[in-house]
């Protein structure tokens, strides 16, 4: 169900029931959480750019190991089960799996068609997936009724610092629900920025994931552990090598991919999925 929709002229941005939707001339970025069944789109998806006359040059899924497993549809209760929907409709395709898989692990298909060199490829994206998020933090995300993109929702905004990372932006949307949970979509241009907050504190969790052009994700990512002040968070970044960052990490420098002030690097993972495109995945245990 599409609960809001707002567009930068360069990307469509939506907010759905459990996911968020980014759409721009050729791409498709679809996040899901709790039990949407993300691949049951695929079929649709690829029947639809065919239809149009489109080929998929790249493709990627990609999620961190769940909280509760057993709790999910049976198409996303394990990798095997995943990869065989996923190649099924990617035989070119390969999965990859950073981190041990007893313990905090990220999965990733990735189906990859780019000639990179015929082309320069800047792509970067960061995700943060936080766990045992800040009580006070999270009292903020309860509400006595539904509201989309508006006074309340700002306000909400304002008073856990989320208007820090968004409202400078082009284009902000926002959800929060009864009893609670929250989403906000925030876009300049074809860049965004999301995150979606489970609030429970039996199983509080909260993620941001954006693909903007940064030199060094080392600020950011410290602005997002300020405002949710997580237990325990894992670091996801995906780059070119000609991105921003991707030339940081070449002259040998930080992209953020390292322990934070109040936080031990529990663990740490890389994985090139070719000639100029990686994957490096952080675990960050709060330690103060």
């Amino acid at each position: 169900k599409i609960l809001d929709h707002q567009s930068t002229g360069s990307m469509d941005g939506y907010i759905l029931s459990e996911s968020s939707l980014f759409v721009t001339t050729n791409r498709i970025i679809l996040i899901t959480c709790g039990t949407t069944v993300l691949l049951n789109c695929l079929e649709m998806l690829l029947q639809g750019l065919k239809e149009k006359g489109r080929e998929v040059e790249y493709f990627q899924y990609s999620r961190k190991n769940f909280s509760f497993p057993w709790q999910q549809p049976a198409m996303h209760r394990s990798i095997a089960a995943e990869y065989t929907t996923l190649k099924t409709n990617f035989p070119a395709g390969s999965p990859y799996i950073l981190g041990p898989l007893d313990k905090d692990h990220y999965f990733t298909f990735v189906m990859d068609n780019i000639n990179r060199d015929a082309r320069e490829e800047t792509d970067m994206q960061l995700n943060i997936v936080m766990y045992d998020i800040c009580e006070d933090v999270s009292k903020q995300f309860y509400s006595d009724m539904d509201s989309t993109t508006s006074e309340l929702t700002a306000t909400i905004r304002k008073n856990t610092g989320l208007a820090r990372l968004f409202d400078s932006c082009e284009v902000v949307q926002d959800q929060v629900w009864v009893p609670c949970g929250y989403s906000a979509n925030a876009m300049s241009g074809t860049e965004y920025w999301t995150t979606h907050i489970t609030p429970e504190k039996h199983c509080s969790y909260a993620s941001f994931e954006t693909n903007a052009a940064y030199p060094d994700y080392t600020p950011l990512v410290t602005e997002v552990l300020e405002i949710f002040k997580p237990k325990k968070c894992t670091l996801i970044m995906l780059v070119d090598e000609e991105s921003p960052a991707g030339k940081t990490r070449r002259r040998g420098a930080n992209i953020g991919d390292t322990s934070y002030d109040s936080y031990m690097m529990a663990g740490r993972a890389l994985n090139e999925f070719g000639p100029g495109y990686y994957c490096i995945k952080t675990d960050l245990l709060f330690c103060a």
